[in-house]
Formats: structure tokens, C-alpha cells, sequence
């Protein structure tokens, strides 16, 4: 559903919506390289409900992970109560900037996995399971299937950027070729 216009009307959809779903850019791609021979380019599905109840703030750590942790949580369960998609997968990247936080994230889409959490994931996805949100805001036991999270480079500050995502629970299906130099 590609919006019309220049980017005053694109921003207020007052031209309406081209007819044909070739209008819409592609997919977001990430492209990283694995070594000198091979590029591996990464096509993600997102979703426009998990991009509007998405969130990228500073957060004043106090020199504590739980601070950045109780944070996630507490954007995780008001996004995904009203996440028409859940249950879901959250997408956490923290970073030193708004563009390296949301990097970090598309980046724990990416290299995430079900069967491999670490302490941090498992923590953030059992806490917001015990909201009892669950499935499509109805209430249960299940909200979050996994919690993906990559942490980038930090600054001695009292800030960290942190970048939280529900993703639709299509998202963290990623398509990926390796294309080699030989």
C-alpha cells in the first residue's frame, strides 16, 4: 500500500494510495559482509503494526542492566497489548545512538533464534509473559514466544539507546543468499 505524493502528502496520505503493490519500495535489506569472498544480504518482512508500536529512547541506566531491562518490559507489555499479531517475537537492540540502537535490532532479527536465548532474553520474555497480555491482547500466558537482543558498543554515559520492536509473529522469518566473489 504505497502512498502517493511528495513528502508533505506521503507524511499526511492526502493524495491516497497508488493501485498497483509495485509502488511500495522493497522489503528493508541488510547487507553484511562475512569475509573478503562471500556477501551475505538479508531480506526481512516487517510488518506496519509492529513499526508503530515500536519504540527508541534513551533510557538513564544508573549503572544497572535492571534499569535498561524494567524499561523493556514495560514497553513490551503496553506494545503488545495492542499488537493486533501476538503472540509475538520481541526485537531488542541497545546502542549509542537512535540509528545504532535501531541497527542493533534488525541485526538480533537477524541473528536471533528460538532454541538459543541468553539470560537477558529469557528474562525479558518471562517477565512479559507474566503480564498476562497474551495472545492478541486477550489475556493468557503467552504474549512472547522469544525475545531476540543485540547489544552494541557502549560510551561511558548515563544513557543508553534502546530500541524495542513486537514483531508480528511472521517477522523472524528472514529470507538470505550468499553471494561469493568467485
Amino acid at each position: 500500500m504505497a502512498v502517493k505524493g511528495n513528502d508533505a502528502q506521503r507524511i499526511a496520505q492526502s493524495e491516497g494510495m497508488f493501485g498497483k503493490p509495485d509502488m511500495l519500495e522493497a522489503a528493508p535489506i541488510l547487507i553484511r559482509s562475512t569475509d573478503q569472498e562471500v556477501l551475505r544480504v538479508h531480506v526481512l518482512m516487517f510488518g506496519g503494526g509492529p513499526a508503530i508500536r515500536a519504540n527508541t529512547h534513551r533510557v538513564f541506566h544508573k549503572h544497572q542492566v535492571s534499569t535498561v531491562i524494567d524499561q523493556i518490559v514495560d514497553w513490551a507489555k503496553e506494545s503488545t497489548a495492542k499488537l493486533g499479531c501476538s503472540p509475538c517475537t520481541l526485537a531488542v537492540g541497545v546502542g549509542r545512538s537512535h540509528y545504532e540502537a535501531a541497527s542493533m535490532m534488525v541485526e538480533a532479527l537477524v541473528d536471533g533464534t528460538y532454541e538459543n536465548q541468553s539470560e537477558m532474553e529469557r528474562e525479558i520474555t518471562r517477565r512479559v509473559n507474566e503480564s498476562h497480555v497474551g495472545a492478541l491482547g486477550l489475556g493468557g500466558d503467552t504474549t512472547v514466544l522469544a525475545t531476540f537482543m543485540k547489544v552494541g558498543p557502549q560510551r561511558a554515559s548515563g544513557v543508553r539507546i534502546v530500541c524495542v520492536r513486537p514483531c508480528c509473529c511472521f517477522e523472524p522469518r528472514i529470507a538470505s543468499v550468499e553471494l561469493s566473489n568467485g
